[in-house]
């Protein structure tokens, strides 16, 4: 399973969405708070500027789209 990292702060719908999809599908995840300093500094690297952000393996998702996650979750090296 590639490593799933999801950007997120609080009050934002999507994010909340995204969150409550993993853990209905028992998918293990790293939640970053981009109101921290530490979690605006892991953002910026990702070169997005809102949340929510998915990080799976190497590729970036901005926004959360059920569909796309799939396909970068599911898709081969």
């Amino acid at each position: 399973m590639k490593r799933i990292t999801l950007f997120t702060q609080k009050n934002c719908a999507h994010c909340k969405d995204a969150q409550q999809y993993m853990k209905t599908k028992n998918y293990p995840f790293r939640l970053v708070d981009v109101a921290t300093p530490q979690g605006r500094k892991e953002l910026s690297r990702t070169g997005a500027r809102s949340v929510p952000v998915i990080k799976i393996g190497d590729s970036v998702l901005i926004g959360w789209n059920m569909t796309k996650f799939e396909q970068l979750l599911h898709q081969k090296d």
